[in-house]
């Protein structure tokens, strides 16, 4: 035993964390092993520990640090009711980590009412705090609230808070009261009938039987098992759980929590909103089905098709990743990241084909995404320019898993074709096996129109050219890129998937060696592509002497002068470090790595001089924000990108941060003095 202590001192004494951690796993040492996983931010190894230790809201917390909403919910749930100690302990480790609703909900499990009705007022779940501060007894404050939300709130939450407080006035005998606001909750296709069978209640306590009478027919279509009488009906209200003594019904993530501010697009099965979140204060896209849980036929599938959507999006942690930051699959329900750049289908659009630095940026981005994806098992089946978006910084992110099917590659693909015939594999076309491969070749056929403007098959029968014609030499299509780019497409789009790349790492290995700049053949009939499409990429490359006169510092650091300038190629401020002396070798080798290791909520590094004497840093425009003045999940999320830089064995100079449109970014520019 000592000499295994030994060992495991002297593994610590050396960095070698992971290893001694395993080592007290085999000594049954397991709060050291869980102790040393935290300090190298390896909580998913931490959990079975902490399961197996029987702390579950240990579990919680380790799976939340760990970006494990989902786990932490079902750990949770796993607690049994009467465990009370056990539940505040969990609704601890939830609000720690600003998870406040979960929190609540998992506090009111315990019965710890009054601090469920405060966290759910953080949440900013009103109408939950409303409900549990009824059940605490306390009408009045539960009816101000009510009657807030009835008044100022979305029209259906509105419609919700109405249905909540006819309830309650019914229940404090104000009768007359309760029927008006009944009367206007019917009306909302959610709660009519609810409303209606409160109403009938109401109505007849009022004396009005004819009227109670008339409601309860009209709910009789719907339910005929119902009583005819209004008397039976009140007497089963009386001990019904949908009665006027019932909680108030979950109106749902959407009506919480956020305020819609216009649509941004809809098909048959959805629509997509632009809200603002009023908990984080941020703008979100809001996704919500047009079909629930209970549909049946074509519908039932279009939801399931959308649940497996939540579930592998719902997985999935990646910069080039759209980030979904809730969902309520009971509603039909996505909270998504804003990706306020657009889509790569309208930029293409509007300003035609890509750069070749673009397009390359572009295609190592979502390799990057597939790449993680194809790892989880998860195969999107649905990539094309529609599907990929931008945020604000001009990072390009993978979306709409909707598509997306959970395969031990190898499973045959059922239910019909699913995607878009224009970028389907020709596996995916003819119903066999899909894999890995068949977003690869999507992939292919999304760069190729992103560097022509065109797909490569234009029909008429574009499914026959799929299965079995090759794709026009992208050269030929656009003079002036290389054959660098047709080798890569044309084993992308192979008709047999053995013969594509093996994996999206294989494919970016190939890519990386694409040129970035057109040949002289193409320069002239280029000159007309928008400043967007010219975006470089992360290269060293010298500022332009055209930028030197309008230069503006802004202010010293020890080692450099710090300058504001405009990027002449794409038109937007950069930020300069103009140091005094070149970069050493070490110095270097660590912005490289900074770049490389970068995301969306990391400062991006653009570039260093030749001569190591400049180094071109994003330019930010937004609050500039220290991490205690950040709410909950924007400091998880700096933290996050933190410990990603941990992992690599970088670490920003100071914990700064901004607060930018897109959401919050760490600062790793040098700081001012």
């Amino acid at each position: 035993m000592a000499e295994s202590q030994d060992i495991i001192d002297y593994l610590v004494a050396h960095g070698a964390y992971v290893e001694a951690a395993r080592l007290c796993v085999e000594r049954n040492e397991l709060a050291r092993a869980i102790r040393l996983y935290e300090r190298v931010w390896q909580f998913g190894d931490a959990i079975p520990i902490a399961l197996r230790l029987g702390d579950r809201p240990l579990g919680v917390r380790l799976s939340l640090d760990a970006g494990l909403p989902d786990r932490a919910a079902e750990i949770a749930a796993a607690i049994p009711d009467d465990a009370r100690a056990e539940l505040r302990a969990a609704a601890d480790a939830f609000a720690s980590r600003g998870r406040h609703f979960e929190a609540a909900r998992t506090a009111e499990r315990g019965l710890d009412l009054p601090r469920a009705a405060a966290l759910y007022r953080r949440a900013n779940a009103i109408l939950d705090t409303a409900r549990v501060l009824e059940l605490t007894g306390d009408h009045h404050e539960a009816g101000v609230l009510y009657e807030r939300l009835a008044a100022q709130g979305a029209e259906d939450e509105a419609a919700a808070a109405r249905l909540a407080l006819g309830r309650l006035l019914g229940r404090l005998g104000r009768h007359e009261q309760a029927v008006r606001l009944l009367q206007l909750a019917v009306r909302d296709p959610v709660h009519r009938h609810a409303a209606g069978r409160a109403l009938c209640v109401e109505l007849l306590a009022l004396g009005l039987r004819v009227a109670a009478t008339e409601v309860l027919s009209r709910l009789r279509r719907e339910a005929p098992e119902l009583p005819p009488s209004p008397e039976a009906f009140a007497a089963m209200e009386g001990n019904s759980p949908t009665g006027p003594g019932a909680a108030v019904v979950d109106v749902g993530l959407l009506r919480r929590r956020f305020r819609i501010v216009k649509p941004l697009g809809g098909g048959a099965t959805g629509r997509v909103y632009l809200a603002e979140d009023t908990l984080l204060g941020r703008a979100v896209a809001v996704k919500l089905l047009a079909v629930g849980a209970g549909a049946k036929g074509a519908e039932r599938q279009a939801y399931l098709r959308f649940a497996r959507e939540a579930e592998a999006a719902g997985r999935l942690r990646h910069p080039n990743i759209v980030t979904l930051f809730d969902l309520d699959e009971a509603q039909g329900l996505f909270v998504l990241e804003f990706m306020a750049g657009g889509t790569l289908a309208e930029r293409l659009a509007e300003r035609g084909p890509l750069s070749a630095a673009a397009a390359r940026r572009l295609a190592l981005d979502l390799l990057a995404a597939l790449g993680t994806a194809h790892e989880r098992g998860i195969v999107h089946r649905d990539v094309k320019p529609a599907n990929i978006f931008f945020d604000a910084a001009g990072n390009a992110k993978l979306g709409d898993f909707g598509a997306a099917f959970l395969i031990d590659f190898g499973q045959t693909q059922t239910g019909g074709l699913i995607g878009t015939v224009a970028y389907m594999a020709p596996e995916q076309i003819s119903g066999a096996s899909i894999g890995p491969e068949a977003d690869l070749y999507a992939l292919g056929v999304t760069l190729f129109e992103a560097l022509t403007g065109r797909a490569p098959f234009l029909g008429p029968d574009i499914v026959a050219q799929h299965l079995a014609e090759a794709p026009p030499d992208v050269v030929a299509v656009r003079p002036g890129l290389a054959p660098a780019h047709d080798e890569v497409l044309r084993r992308a789009m192979a008709k047999v998937p053995d013969q594509r790349f093996s994996s999206a790492h294989e494919m970016a290995e190939a890519i990386a060696a694409w040129p970035l700049e057109m040949t002289a053949v193409a320069e002239g009939a280029n000159q007309q592509e928008s400043s967007l499409n010219a975006t470089p990429a992360p290269v060293a490359v010298p500022p332009s002497d055209d930028a030197e006169s309008v230069r503006h510092e802004i202010g010293r650091t020890p080692e450099a002068q710090l300058c504001v300038t405009i990027d002449p190629h794409v038109g937007r401020r950069i930020l300069l470090e103009v140091r005094f002396e070149p970069l050493s070798d070490v110095a270097l080798a660590r912005v490289r790595a900074l770049a490389a290791a970068g995301g969306p909520h990391v400062q991006r590094i653009l570039a260093v001089s030749p001569d190591r004497g400049t180094v071109t840093y994003e330019w930010l425009d937004g609050t500039p924000r220290t991490f205690g003045d950040l709410p909950g999940a924007d400091r998880a999320t700096l933290e996050e990108a933190l410990g990603a830089l941990a992992a690599e064995g970088l670490s920003a100079a100071t914990a700064r941060a901004i607060q930018t449109d897109g959401g919050p970014v760490l600062l790793i520019a040098p700081e001012l003095e």
